[in-house]
């Protein structure tokens, strides 16, 4: 009896346990679902996804081509050259040229642009340099005048030596000059170019607030031999003015010339060059064609 209730006691506990691994494999599809821990995991997903990658809203700019680059430079240049306010007359300006024919002919129109240009057309300075002419002119001096004279003409030639360099029908970056220069994609020649304009620009807004400074304080002087003095110590020779505008490589003289060296060699290379090939083709051209017969002798 009592191995018979042991064996009866053994099977009802087997078979509890297989009930319960049962019941623990399959889940009643009317048990509750947890969605909040559902929310988390979607979440914990999306957090671990990386995020999709984003075009950039700042456009990276192509590098420039080194004679793009001399472009930008040479119409920095021109705007400075071109400036003017709004409304500029200079006919209101050009009795300041009255009695310096050798310098300034009625019909010589280039050089009173050039001397507007020297001042980038700013019209108290102008104002200012006509007061300091006409004060000079008034005495009736030589020397007087003659000091007059030089500041007119150092203005002049301020805006000649940067002129010079942009006009499109010059001799130095003229239109058919940066044709060659471009066609000969020489990158030496062009980056000295490119770097003698930007220096040239830099030079020329240095000498033009300098030209500022000095002419106002010389338009405050009373005494005409005071502003006689001032004058020549400033474009006299080796006036500290007239220094930065023709004195050395880094003058706009001598940037100027920095400039047109490079051009002028180029364009005779290039001269040389078309020379060479006109020749060669001269040449091909005679053994290509046939050769005459001479007559025959009787």
């Amino acid at each position: 009896m009592i191995r018979t209730g042991m064996i009866i006691c053994a099977v009802s506990i087997l078979g509890l346990l297989m009930l319960s691994c049962a019941a623990g494999a399959k889940v009643s599809s009317n048990s509750p679902i947890n969605l909040h821990a559902v929310k988390i995991i979607h979440t914990r997903n999306q957090l671990n996804t990386p995020d999709p990658i984003k075009p950039s809203p700042y456009k990276v700019p192509l590098p420039q081509t080194p004679y793009a680059a001399l472009l930008e430079s040479l119409g920095k240049l021109k705007d400075s050259i071109n400036s003017k306010p709004e409304g500029f007359d200079k006919s209101t300006f050009d009795d300041i040229f009255n009695d310096f024919n050798r310098s300034f002919r009625s019909d010589d129109y280039y050089s009173k642009d050039y001397f507007y240009i020297g001042l980038k057309h700013g019209i108290i300075h102008i104002e200012r340099v006509r007061q300091v002419v006409r004060a000079l002119k008034a005495t009736g001096i030589a020397a007087d005048k003659e000091a007059a004279e030089k500041l007119l003409i150092g203005l002049r030639d301020s805006g000649i030596y940067v002129s010079d360099v942009v006009e499109e029908d010059g001799q130095i970056l003229s239109n058919a000059n940066l044709s060659i220069l471009q066609k000969s994609n020489n990158i030496e020649v062009i980056n000295v170019v490119r770097l003698a304009l930007g220096n040239l620009h830099l030079k020329r807004e240095h000498v033009i607030e300098l030209l500022k400074e000095k002419i106002r304080d010389i338009s405050g002087l009373k005494k005409v031999a005071s502003i006689r003095d001032a004058v020549n110590l400033t474009f006299g020779k080796n006036g500290e003015i007239l220094e930065k505008i023709e004195n050395g490589h880094d003058s706009l003289l001598g940037l100027r010339d920095i400039i047109k060296n490079k051009i002028d060699d180029l364009v005779e290379q290039q001269e040389r060059q078309d020379r060479l090939s006109a020749r060669i083709k001269e040449e091909e051209l005679k053994k290509k064609s046939p050769k005459k017969k001479g007559s025959k002798k009787e």
